[in-house]
């Protein structure tokens, strides 16, 4: 049946093809139409002397990779023009001199709807409603670099957020490496009851659990502030959703989750290779993210550390 997608969510990195290489540049984006879409960027340059990883959020792109040593060049990005049916249009701004590998997951459907919310962590600890969505959400897929600027914003240092909830169900991880220091200081985090969460320099930086999906939005609890920093929130509605984790079996093979009344059509998969759900601050900054759709249509993108990146299709 011909679809024509509601949102789509980007991911890649500076990989043509299933490859693994030594400059760390990935990017996560959201865009449900032409004027609502935004795309967060992070690299660091495997060969530096001192460590210079770097960040950057647009909220006029769904896609934009940056030199991994500096997040004010742009490789490639692009913008969505159009969702059609059975697929969509981007407009291509900035173009790199290699074809790199953009990943997508598009959902859609007659009762689906979906939007983008920005927010601010506020100043103090407390809880915070936001509102914009349109309607009340069933999930809400988050994401944030740290920053707190005007968009487009690139800077040095880097924070890779990550998190979603369902209800009030929710799992967060990040990803961490602080700029100029001649030993890499890296971090991740990962959390079962927070859907910001993010770790610099082995402290905690921010931490929000979501409490309630609101009429028009969301309430999340701040119990660990950095102020006025910018975040982004994909909210949908329609269709059916679970979040949940799992450890993955210690050798290879397949390994079968379950997940109760319902068989998924697609999957979002997220980790920071933390062991158990609330894994605290750990060394190293390991970050991935995946999607399928089937056995044949899946792909990953990962960070093992915070110098090098992986591109699977």
């Amino acid at each position: 049946t011909p679809m024509t997608p509601k949102a789509i969510i980007f991911f890649g990195t500076l990989n043509i093809g299933n490859a693994t290489v030594d400059d760390f540049s990935i990017c996560y984006g959201f865009a449900v139409s032409s004027s609502s879409q935004v795309v967060t960027s992070h690299g660091s340059d495997h060969a530096a002397a001192a460590a210079d990883p770097n960040r950057r959020h647009d909220n006029s792109k769904c896609i934009s990779i940056i030199n991994a040593a500096n997040a004010a060049t742009v490789i490639c990005e692009a913008a969505l023009v159009t969702m059609d049916t059975n697929g969509f249009t981007l407009d291509w701004t900035i173009i790199g001199a290699a074809r790199e590998q953009i990943n997508y997951l598009a959902l859609g459907g007659d009762s689906f709807q979906a939007s983008i919310v920005a927010f601010t962590s506020p100043a103090t600890a407390q809880s915070t409603a936001y509102t914009g969505a349109g309607f009340r959400p069933d999930c809400i897929i988050a994401m944030g670099t740290g920053q707190g600027g005007v968009p487009p914003e690139a800077g040095t240092q880097l924070v890779a957020i990550l998190g979603w909830a369902v209800g009030t169900s929710q799992s967060g991880i990040s990803a961490a490496s602080e700029a100029g220091a001649t030993t890499m200081n890296t971090n991740h985090v990962s959390d079962g009851d927070s859907i910001c969460v993010a770790a610099f320099n082995d402290v905690t930086l921010v931490v929000g659990s979501l409490t309630s999906m609101d009429t028009d939005g969301f309430t999340i609890n701040w119990t660990t502030i950095n102020a006025a920093r910018k975040f982004y929130a994909l909210c949908l509605r329609g269709g059916r959703y679970t979040q949940g984790s799992f450890d993955k079996r210690g050798d290879a093979g397949t390994q079968a989750v379950s997940i109760t009344n319902m068989t998924p059509l697609g999957a979002l998969f997220m980790s920071s290779s933390n062991t158990g759900v609330d894994g605290g601050v750990g060394s190293q900054g390991t970050f991935s993210l995946g999607a399928a759709s089937s056995a044949t249509a899946q792909a990953s993108i990962a960070v093992p550390s915070i110098a090098c990146s992986i591109g699977l299709k």
